[in-house]
Formats: C-alpha cells, sequence, structure tokens
C-alpha cells in the first residue's frame, strides 16, 4: 500500500516552470502537496522552491549559515517546523509526521526540495482539519496548494491556503 500511495503522490504534482513562455523566474512563492489517505493512513508529498524553503528554515532555526541537505539535522528542523505550519488533525486528533523519503529535484531551471510524510491515526480517518502557514512568515505572496485524494472513494479536494484562507475541515 505504501509503495502504491508514494507513486500515486509523485505523479501529476505539476510546478510552474520558470521557463515557461512570459514566465519570471522565481518571482513567486507557491508550495504543493498531494495527500492521500486511506484507513487511518495519510501520505503526502510536499514540494517547495529549495531556495524558498531554505530561507524559510533559516529564519525558523535563527541560523544564518543554515544550508538545506538531506541530513539528519535539517530532517530534525523540518519535522519541528512541518508541526508548526503544517496541522493535520483527523477525527479533531492532531496528527504527527514522520519523512520516509526526502529530495532535491529539477523544474525547468529552478531546485525544487520534497519530502514524502506519513501519518497515522488511532482508526479509520473520516474527517480532515488541516492548517497550512508554510513559508508565510518568509514570504508575504506565500500560497500553498495541497489536492486530497481519499481511498477507496477516490474523493478529491484541491486546498489553496493564503494568507487570510489558512484552514481547511472536510469529511471523507
Amino acid at each position: 500500500m505504501v509503495a502504491l500511495l508514494i507513486a500515486l503522490l509523485t505523479v501529476g504534482s505539476p510546478a510552474p516552470s520558470a521557463n515557461a513562455p512570459g514566465a519570471l523566474a522565481h518571482r513567486f512563492h507557491v508550495g504543493y502537496a498531494n495527500m492521500a489517505v486511506e484507513g487511518n493512513q495519510v501520505l503526502c508529498r510536499v514540494r517547495f522552491f529549495a531556495d524558498d524553503l531554505e530561507e524559510a528554515l533559516k529564519q525558523y532555526g535563527h541560523d544564518n549559515g543554515f544550508s538545506l541537505e538531506a541530513t539528519k539535522e535539517t530532517e530534525a528542523l523540518f519535522l519541528r517546523y512541518l508541526g508548526d505550519r503544517f496541522q493535520l488533525e483527523a477525527d479533531a486528533n492532531r496528527l504527527t509526521a514522520s519523512i520516509l523519503q526526502s529530495g532535491e529535484e529539477s523544474q525547468g531551471s529552478e531546485l525544487m526540495w520534497w519530502y514524502v510524510l506519513q501519518y497515522e491515526a488511532s482508526a479509520d480517518i473520516a474527517e480532515v482539519k488541516l492548517r497550512n502557514t508554510m513559508l508565510f512568515e518568509a514570504f508575504e505572496d506565500q500560497k500553498n496548494i495541497v489536492r486530497v485524494q481519499h481511498f477507496p472513494s477516490e474523493q478529491r479536494q484541491t486546498l489553496y491556503f493564503t494568507a487570510g484562507a489558512e484552514e481547511y475541515a472536510f469529511a471523507l
């Protein structure tokens, strides 16, 4: 099940290309997430421009020398940041993420940084509440898009988070 959900999370997660006609190289700030919910499990792949995530973590950790890299220290910092900025509740119970994978990829001329996260509830999930303010403190124009898909119903929702629209709740 985990391999299938990871495959589903990595397919179809578009990011604007800095090379698109008329596009300005990274003059906007956006984060993407694909979330799959099945039974009591949630798998989520989050992705940001690497320089934006690095800046947010640098501010969060109060460390001007911070550099985004695949280390246990960076993962620990990211998990603390995630817990403060990406708050997922299932049936009114706050869930805690663990990192399954992370990495860097190119999108046009831009570097993206991603994490695959796993959450586990104590019972099958019927209602979800999500508050997402990731990178809002670093960039006043930050936008976050989260696509949610429930299995086996295949119910889908796309959530658009901005300052003033930071939280959504819905039944599955």
